[in-house]
């Protein structure tokens, strides 16, 4: 995670966290899902059962859980399904004097 803080419109400080820990579960899902063990629907349904459990799931799973029709889940699938499983979040604060 980066926090840019800006001072008078200008760069001032930048903090790097920790990267936030992803669900287990989730990035099981998404390896299988890239191994062939599941199929789209199997991958969607297991996505949307930790959603419904309430765990805190990526943009990437989040993303998908928003998509309806068939056609687009395996193509949002098989596009992003090899690459690195990360969460990453930037936030920027404006100090103004």
């Amino acid at each position: 995670m980066h926090v840019f803080l800006y001072k008078n419109l200008q760069p001032f400080f930048k903090f790097t966290l920790p990267p936030v820990q992803i669900e287990v579960e989730e990035a099981e899902v998404w390896e299988k899902l890239n191994s062939g063990k599941y199929d789209t629907k199997t991958g969607y349904e297991e996505l949307f059962r930790l959603r419904e459990q309430n765990k805190q799931l990526t943009i990437r799973s989040y993303e998908l859980l928003s998509l309806t029709e068939k056609d687009e889940i395996a193509e949002f699938i098989e596009l992003r399904k090899s690459t690195p499983l990360l969460c990453q979040v930037c936030v920027r604060f404006l100090l103004l004097t």
